[in-house]
């Protein structure tokens, strides 16, 4: 900005800048070869997006559509604005109509100072960039118009770029705008005593008037998660520290809820699954199961998938298995855990059944059992002699 706004400024300190960028461009050289390398090119590196960054693009409609976030809302457009950028928590680019005139108006009038020059075209191309590499109006996606986003869509670590996300620049850049506006007027207005307090009422009526559409939906929405207090109580020291143990519900990024389990447990155990960003991928037999039984669905009791789901938490080496009951049936679940693993719980205690021991697959020719001897937990459980 610097250079636009002082040009006869650039002649007196091109050359300082220009040194210190060039050592702060070779110390970053040097610092960052490595690390960047690591992540192109170097060995285990994710290659394409972590994500599918698609879903998550600006809707030129959202600047003027307000979703369900919004106090101010039209009840037939929400559905519609509520999948802008993805979902509302992503959607950043509503300014309002009102706000939106004040900028227009303000660019306008003060298109020929440097510094407003600078915000308008800020801010354009942070919109811009947050559409993403189509553009969107409303439910249609116009693919035959490619926008500057598709490019970096094709450079690595830029790849992963969520694009809704320059909605921030777009608001940063409003903020801006709307206060140079704001301050034209208090000066075109202000004059004596009473014409300042003249000039400061108009300001505030036209903010408040700009801002009033972005008055949000408060409170929003929330809901308690009761952690099962079996994670807070002397049982879960049965679980030896630092080893696997399955929940069942399956944590997933839908639901994380028994990532809760392990904090309120002090991280005593591992736990496959959660909320997380991976490349996108098929959900293993176990979540997938995990999954049918919680929406309700009485799975075949087949040899051959017993065996398939022991075999993936064989490979996990699970040394427990925590259950709640719940789900669509929660008739459901005890005998399918029961089937699966091949007894009743070891112990139930603080709203979780809970099996012990080393998960095998002897009957499916996996390994072998655990079984034969044995020893007792602190609380009376027999748990497999593998048990430490």
């Amino acid at each position: 900005a610097g250079p636009a706004v002082h040009r006869d400024a650039v002649r007196d300190c091109w050359r300082p800048v220009a040194a210190a960028l060039g050592i702060a461009a070779v110390f970053a050289a040097l610092l960052l070869a490595y690390p960047v390398w690591l992540l192109v090119a170097g060995p285990e590196r994710i290659a394409g997006p972590v994500q599918e960054t698609s879903l998550y693009r600006g809707n030129l409609l959202a600047p003027v559509i307000p979703d369900s976030s919004m106090y101010f809302r039209v009840g037939r457009f929400v559905p519609l604005a509520d999948t802008f950028s993805g979902n509302t928590s992503e959607n950043g680019l509503y300014l309002g109509i009102p706000l939106l005139a004040v900028l227009v108006v303000g660019a306008i009038v003060l298109r020929r100072r440097s510094v407003m020059k600078i915000a308008v075209v800020t801010t354009a191309v942070a919109f811009i960039l947050s559409l993403g590499s189509r553009l969107t109006v409303g439910r249609w996606v116009w693919r035959s118009v490619p926008l500057p986003g598709a490019v970096l869509t094709r450079i690595p670590l830029l790849d992963n770029t969520i694009a809704a996300r320059y909605s921030l620049y777009v608001l940063l850049g409003a903020a801006l705008i709307l206060a140079l506006t704001l301050e034209a007027l208090r000066v075109r207005v202000r004059g004596g005593d009473h014409q300042a307090v003249l000039a400061g009422v108009a300001c505030g009526v036209v903010a408040c008037l700009a801002l009033l559409p972005l008055v949000p939906a408060w409170p929003y929405a929330a809901r308690v998660m009761q952690v099962p207090r079996y994670f807070s109580s002397g049982a879960v020291g049965v679980i030896p520290s630092g080893s696997v143990a399955v929940n069942y519900p399956f944590a997933t990024s839908a639901d994380a809820t028994p990532m809760l389990w392990q904090i309120a447990a002090g991280l005593r155990f591992k736990s496959p699954g959660g909320r997380f960003i991976v490349p996108p991928s098929v959900p293993g037999p176990v979540e997938r199961a995990f999954r049918q039984v919680a929406a309700g669905h009485r799975l075949a009791a087949t040899s051959e998938l017993r065996c398939e789901l022991l075999g993936e938490l064989r490979s996990w080496q699970v040394r427990a298995v925590l259950v709640q009951l719940g789900g669509q049936r929660p008739d459901l679940v005890m005998p399918f855990f029961e089937w699966l693993i091949g007894r009743p719980p070891d112990a139930q205690s603080g709203g979780i059944s809970a099996w012990y021991g080393r998960v095998t697959g002897a009957q499916c020719g996996l390994g072998e059992t655990s079984g034969g001897t044995g020893r007792t937990a602190p609380n009376g459980v027999t748990t497999a002699a593998g048990v430490r």
